[in-house]
This record gives C-alpha cells, sequence and structure tokens, in this order.
C-alpha cells in the first residue's frame, strides 16, 4: 500500500514540474514559440483560427494562420516582434503541396520563423477549417493563407 501512494505522489509531483516547466526545457522553449507566435500579426489579413476537435492533433500554438487579400509586400506587412524576416535564400522543402515558403527568419534565443504562403493549387486539407467561401477566394487568387511557425530550441 504504501508503494502505491509514494508512486501516486511521485506521479503527481513529475506531472507539475512538467506543466510548471520545471525540469523540462522543452516545455520551456515551446512556451515561448507559442508566445512568440501569437504576438505576430499582418497588416491587412484576419488571423485565421483552424478548426479543432479531430484535427485538434494538427493544430500546434506555436503556429498562427491569416487569411485575406494578398499583401503587396509581405515582409513589410507583417509585425513580429523581435524577429528578422527575409526572403529565404533557397527553395525549401514544404510538406504541404501547392504551397511555397516565402519569408524565413531569426528571433530571440535561437527562435525561428518560417512562414508559408498555401497557392492557389495548394490542398487545402479539411484541419485548416476554411469555409467554402475562403477556398474559392484561395483558387480565385483574391485571397492567400499564410502559415507562420516559430520554433525555439537550445542552442
Amino acid at each position: 500500500m504504501r508503494v502505491g501512494v509514494w508512486c501516486v505522489v511521485g506521479g503527481l509531483v513529475l506531472a507539475a514540474a512538467v506543466v510548471t516547466g520545471c525540469g523540462d526545457e522543452s516545455v520551456r522553449y515551446h512556451r515561448q514559440a507559442c508566445g512568440l507566435a501569437d504576438a505576430i500579426e499582418v497588416d491587412g489579413l484576419q488571423r485565421h483560427s483552424v478548426r479543432s476537435g479531430q484535427f485538434v492533433d494538427r493544430i500546434d500554438c506555436s503556429r498562427a494562420f491569416f487569411f485575406g487579400p494578398p499583401p503587396d509586400d509581405l515582409r513589410a506587412a507583417v509585425i513580429a516582434p523581435r524577429f528578422e524576416l527575409r526572403a529565404p535564400t533557397r527553395a525549401l522543402f514544404t510538406v504541404d503541396p501547392g504551397s511555397t515558403y516565402v519569408l524565413s527568419g531569426t528571433g530571440p534565443e535561437a527562435c525561428s520563423m518560417t512562414v508559408e504562403r498555401y497557392e492557389q493549387t495548394a490542398m487545402l486539407d479539411p484541419w485548416l477549417g476554411l469555409s467554402d467561401d475562403q477556398r474559392q477566394a484561395i483558387r480565385a487568387g483574391t485571397s492567400v493563407l499564410f502559415e507562420f511557425l516559430v520554433n525555439c530550441a537550445p542552442e
């Protein structure tokens, strides 16, 4: 009985340490990435909330999505505190067919950011939570969807 009680107490202490970030550096870096992603804004575009529910495993707080009319100069339209953004110096592989990396950047403490544009021919997966009108606007080229992904890791 005593061993069982100590196992429960030990498990609770370990769970509390992970939740508060104590002893788990990766949790701290993930929280930092989420805070930086939350601070991103794009002039002229609306933050797009992706669908939850069955697709929740594809959604991460270190991602930010923006939808709206294509900006003339994305880099100038992006407000990403503490990040220096630039066009990629070489083509980057994307896992989403029909999408392109359009910006990348470096931020505080070994944090980086990539910005992916979902093109007119992009596969617009259901987990993105786009309405039929939004999908049609992307296909017509009158609107765009950008995905900002922030990653923070130990140096």
